[in-house]
């Protein structure tokens, strides 16, 4: 089946993930850290290496073990992210449950009474404002206990890093993370991803990269 698919453009495509450069061991390890249990992993980098590839293939690969929330742009409010969370759920709209932590609650009760587990994926985490960023982590030692409900994967650019590491000073519960980092493709891994790249796409006669070019 032809399926027109061109070697480089700006939309994500999983199809051609490249696991050079330490990519496929990043999404085996977020993979395992799940499976584990760990309630927050971080993913770090500068733009252009390759964050929201590696997002959409965690969220790919994880596909019926885990169910997942994923937020293309960071979170604008906490309020968005219960409200997506509730409207995951199928909680429904009542007088009762209409404060915001309520709604939450709720909405944790049915995980826990379904026996379910959430996976929140926020790319684009550079954009995330700091209060809004401690509410999101605050959430963590609200949901879970005994047994993990939420886990959580922000992934952004250098510039959430330092907003995260500002988090330091408050006081949250211990909580099983851990964090990694994305650093930019070396010449030879660029020279590799490059001709891979090409490999995956529709195109019969492709001319392919050499080591000086990339």
């Amino acid at each position: 089946m032809q399926t027109n698919r061109q070697p480089f453009h700006d939309t994500i495509d999983t199809a051609i993930f490249y696991g050079g450069g330490s990519r496929r061991e990043i999404v085996d390890d977020i993979k395992a850290a799940f499976a584990d249990e760990a309630e927050l992993l971080t993913l770090a980098g500068t733009d252009g290496s390759g964050k929201t590839m590696i997002c959409r293939v965690v969220e790919l690969e994880l596909q019926g073990s885990a169910e997942i929330l994923f937020f293309e742009q960071g979170a604008e409010s906490f309020d968005e992210v219960v409200n997506r969370i509730a409207a995951h759920v199928e909680l429904e709209e009542s007088d009762q449950i209409s404060d915001r932590n309520d709604r939450l609650e709720k909405s944790v009760e049915i995980l826990h009474q379904q026996d379910r587990r959430l996976i929140l994926i926020l790319d684009g985490a550079e954009k995330i404002f700091l209060a809004t960023l401690e509410r999101i982590r605050r959430m963590l030692d609200q949901v879970n206990g005994s047994r993990v409900s939420i886990q959580l994967l922000i992934s952004g650019r250098p510039l959430f890093s330092l907003n995260y590491k500002q988090l330091a000073i408050i006081n949250f519960k211990v909580v099983k993370e851990q964090h990694f980092s994305l650093d930019p493709l070396d010449g030879k891994a660029t020279h590799l991803y490059l001709n891979h790249c090409l490999d995956q796409s529709d195109t019969e006669e492709q001319k392919r990269f050499s080591l000086s070019q990339a």
